[in-house]
């Protein structure tokens, strides 16, 4: 059922296995692998009906509106899974991250994109989880979400 959320074992690299929730989305755009997915305000009538989503623009975007980080590239049109609550192995990140492990993160750095959290009047709304690693060579971080 599309925009439905299911559970799911996830097994990460070290061996650590974890349960997660996955949400299953229609792709509006091109997805890949580590974008952070969401709907624009006009649209978020959409994620919650017909799970329709596409990767963050540049801007950040209150976390109620996002679907989740993709587990693989979804082509536009199609359908594919996010997670929207739990560990996630690859979360991409803009070239100039410089988040540490345990940074909290936001929605919006760069397209598709998670940033690290600068604390401020109204950013509470940006936080979707928390930085797991530091960035790789890329461009990606592990990390906890929590978008549900």
């Amino acid at each position: 059922i599309v925009g439905k959320i299911y559970e799911d074992l996830h097994t990460d690299a070290s061996g650590n296995t974890s349960l997660r929730y996955v949400r299953l989305i229609k792709a509006t755009a091109a997805v890949t692998t580590g974008d952070i997915c969401h709907v624009a305000a006009a649209n978020a009538n959409a994620l919650y009906s017909t799970g329709e989503a596409a990767p963050l623009a540049a801007a950040e975007n209150e976390a109620i509106k996002v679907a989740g980080v993709a587990i693989a590239d979804i082509a536009s049109g199609s359908f594919g899974f996010v997670v929207c609550r739990g560990v996630v192995d690859k979360v991409n990140v803009a070239g100039g991250y410089g988040g540490a492990v345990g940074a909290l993160l936001a929605t919006g750095g760069g397209a598709g994109e998670v940033a690290a959290l600068t604390l401020g009047a109204g950013k509470s709304a940006v936080l979707c989880g928390i930085a797991l690693s530091t960035k790789a060579s890329d461009n990606t971080i592990k990390a906890y979400l929590n978008l549900i």
